[in-house]
């Protein structure tokens, strides 16, 4: 069996909505609470409502942005319910092609939980049809909704690397081609709710995985 994690925004709840259950339980060992459910051709064990980790056999995969932590002792059920894992309420945003998703992966491995993209409340405001006072007033509100929530912001502080990385993917969507206009309306955003505690940005050039996971630790 093959095990992975979905930490994109909504991921998992996509991934379900039109898959049809089979039979499910709940278990309580200890102080955590763990419910099981069974699909056709994958199970899925949730825990604490915080972490769910989907098994699916060999033949079977996932969305491409699914986390594959098969072979990472830290999501073994024991190691789990010890507390290998560890929810850090950290909210990882930023234009496509800034290494969003390599970074959450990187920290997934780690057993730093963090969440790649605040769909509704951020990303969906980073559009240049969206007038500037109610793309900064949704993003104030949701700093404002839970302070102990931290935003962070990646961004490439030479355009013409983002500009590259997005021209050598093999397919490039309508949002790939507006990358460059969507970070500078992350940069935007920044800069006119900097003074909040909660938002933080980190310049992802030239910097290795390893080392903007470091950054993300020194956060939580």
């Amino acid at each position: 069996m093959k095990k992975y994690v979905a930490l994109k925004d909504n991921l998992g709840r996509i991934f379900l909505s039109d898959k049809i259950k089979i039979d499910s339980y709940k278990q309580r060992i200890g102080k955590n609470e763990i419910l099981v459910e069974n699909y056709k051709k994958f199970s899925t064990i949730s825990i604490n409502k915080t972490i769910t980790i989907f098994f699916f056999s060999d033949e079977e995969r996932p969305f491409n942005d699914f986390i594959n932590v098969t072979q990472n002792k830290l999501y073994l059920l024991e190691n789990v319910l010890k507390g290998s894992l560890k929810q850090t309420n950290i909210v990882i945003e930023g234009a496509d092609g800034v290494g969003k998703s390599t970074l959450v992966a990187e920290l997934a491995y780690k057993g730093y939980i963090t969440q790649d993209r605040a769909v509704n409340e951020v990303t969906r405001k980073m559009r240049e049809e969206i007038p500037k006072e109610d793309r900064i007033q949704g993003v104030k509100e949701y700093l404002e909704m839970d302070k102990n929530r931290k935003l962070v912001f990646l961004y490439l502080s030479d355009e013409n690397v983002l500009k590259q990385r997005i021209e050598s993917r093999k397919n490039i969507s309508e949002y790939d081609k507006k990358a460059l206009i969507f970070q500078r309306l992350y940069l935007d955003t920044y800069n006119e709710l900097k003074s909040f505690s909660n938002i933080y940005i980190i310049d992802c050039l030239g910097k290795t995985p390893a080392e903007l996971v470091k950054e993300i630790e020194n956060l939580i």
